[in-house]
Formats: C-alpha cells, structure tokens, sequence
C-alpha cells in the first residue's frame, strides 16, 4: 500500500458438516463477502484446476487443492460421526508436513 501498510493474511482450511444442503440454509454474509456459492468438492477441485487466476495466488491455490483432494479421500460424512470424520483427516499426516511448504 502507499501509505506503507503490508497485507499478511492468515488462511486457514474448515470443515463445516451442515445439517442441510447449503444452498437451503439461511446464510447472512457480513458486507465483506462481495458473492458466494454453494460447489461441491468435485465441482470446487474443478473450479480450482480451470480457473486458478480467481484465487489470489497459486500458494492459496496449492493449499486448496490439497485439502480438497484430502476431503475426496475421506467422504462421504454423511451417516459418520464428528470424531469419524476427524479421524479420517487427520489419518493425512502428510497433510501438515505438506502445508510447511507453503510459508512464505
């Protein structure tokens, strides 16, 4: 910035399980979501691979892609408990050794 501001962002993967499909949820963004929309992990993996200039740069983009491909590997959650699903994310112990290369 010109007035010697640096911008740093912290980003960090979520899991969210919704008790609905989300685009049946009532949802209330704040004024800093400009648009949203409801993909599933085969339609986000796709978004990501075909259009990787709509995410801020390609260090968002690989860490992404790798929880994306995470998440594959552990559906479906629907039936499986909370601990279930955890288990299964954090059987991806690559997954943290992974992200160590994404520090800039």
């Amino acid at each position: 910035y010109e007035d010697g501001r640096v911008d740093k962002q912290l980003t960090w993967l979520w899991l969210f399980v919704l008790s609905a499909p989300g685009p049946s949820l009532q949802i209330r963004f704040d004024e800093e979501v400009a648009a949203h929309a409801w993909v599933n992990v085969s339609g986000a993996r796709d978004w990501v691979s075909q259009a990787p200039t709509d995410f801020c740069h390609e260090t968002i983009v690989r860490l992404v892609t790798k929880g994306l491909d995470i998440l594959r590997a552990c559906m479906p959650f629907s039936g499986r408990t909370a601990a279930k699903i955890d288990a299964c994310l954090t059987s991806h112990r690559n997954f943290r050794w992974s992200l160590e290369s994404f520090r800039v």
